[in-house]
């Protein structure tokens, strides 16, 4: 009489680690980048992007092409040119987490 259910758990179990690799690979080859823009007391600009990470190529190519450096953003009212881009680790809620840093200059 048990047998039914381990099979209905085993399905569930499998469909629910298929989800989450479609929604790992979705991310990696088709998400948005979410900015989070940040600006320092001395009037300089960077944005920080969480879940970005060098390991994915895919996703650094689609990344470059719109964050790259020599590309331009504009955030309020203000135009800049992305100077440098850099990985980094930082901690949150969820704990270590991949951050890509795009700093910025100002374009007058």
């Amino acid at each position: 009489m048990e047998e039914p259910w381990m099979w209905i758990m085993g399905a569930i179990v499998v469909a629910l680690l298929a989800a989450a690799a479609i929604g790992i690979w979705y991310n990696i080859n088709h998400g948005k980048f979410k900015p989070k823009f940040y600006e320092l007391s001395d009037g300089s600009v960077h944005i920080e992007f969480e879940g970005v990470s060098e390991r994915y190529s895919r996703q650094m190519e689609r990344f470059n092409a719109i964050y790259g450096v020599g590309k331009t953003v504009e955030w309020n009212n203000r135009r800049f040119v992305v100077e440098e881009v850099k990985p980094k680790t930082s901690m949150n809620w969820q704990g270590e987490v991949k951050v890509m840093t795009v700093y910025l200059k100002e374009i007058h």
